[in-house]
């Protein structure tokens, strides 16, 4: 499939940004409108600030199965209720936008109505604002590496629900520094060390962040990890610290190095 034709299709993907500690990555519904990408989000999400100060930026929708997935880099203008006489302007653009955004994810909308009472105050109309990726260029995004390993157990900083439901996940999205941060498919190939397809070059050493998730389309039926840390050349992780989601919920915590101790099981 054309990656201009996989945008068009699709849904979800996970934006990546240029973060002052490393690639940052968030799951994020958009409408693609031929020429960007349309999205909703916190006003005062880490990716918002961010953005504000790094436009550039990158939207990966993942490979399934053997089909490749896309990656459009582009930059964003946010849209907020700070910027009252910006928001007048592009009014009509706007609203067809976010109109068209609803559409395309209807059973999240119908989510967030049915599970009004318990949205978080920061996540409501009145406390977002609309971002507008402008795309320069879609490539194909390659679907992860099929190699044998196990996967790592993740972090046990990470509430143990979280790990139960991503547990075994080998296919993962890689962000390493850069602005735009350059974005990859890979595969846990045993230990914590990554896979990635033949084409991929990794510097010496480079601020990274993996993440993987278990999307079913509903705000309270997301769930993922992403963990920031340092990637080698021969693909060896180190993780510093993780962001999890779950539903509403959401925090960054800091982990403890990992041991060699032999493989734990999630509990």
């Amino acid at each position: 499939m054309d990656p201009a034709t996989t945008l068009d299709v699709a849904d979800r993907g996970m934006l990546a940004v240029a973060g002052r500690r490393g690639p940052l990555l968030s799951p994020m519904a958009a409408w693609w409108d031929g020429a960007g990408l349309w999205m909703t989000t916190a006003a005062d999400a880490t990716k918002v600030g961010v953005l504000r100060r790094e436009p550039r930026c990158a939207f990966a929708v993942p490979a399934h199965a053997d089909e490749p997935g896309a990656l459009a880099r582009g930059r964003a203008r946010v849209l907020g209720p700070d910027e009252p006489l910006r928001l007048a302007l592009h009014a009509p653009a706007i609203s067809g936008a976010v109109t068209a955004l609803t559409l395309r994810n209807l059973p999240a909308v119908a989510d967030y109505a049915w599970q009004a009472a318990r949205v978080p105050s920061r996540w409501r109309a009145h406390r977002r604002v609309v971002v507008r990726v402008a795309v320069d260029d879609v490539t194909p995004l390659l679907p992860a590496p099929h190699v044998p390993g196990v996967p790592p157990p993740l972090p046990t900083e990470i509430p143990r629900g979280v790990r139960r439901r991503l547990s075994g996940r080998r296919e993962v999205l890689v962000a390493t520094e850069g602005a735009p941060p350059q974005v990859t498919t890979a595969s846990w190939a045993g230990g914590r060390r990554l896979a990635f397809p033949r084409d991929v070059m990794l510097p010496e050493r480079t601020r990274a962040v993996v993440a993987v998730d278990d999307d079913d389309g509903r705000p309270t039926g997301v769930t993922g990890v992403a963990l920031h840390g340092t990637l080698a050349r021969d693909g060896a992780f180190a993780p510093e610290r993780a962001t999890w989601w779950d539903g509403f919920a959401l925090q960054t915590v800091e982990v403890a190095p990992p041991t060699e101790a032999g493989l734990t099981l999630p509990d």
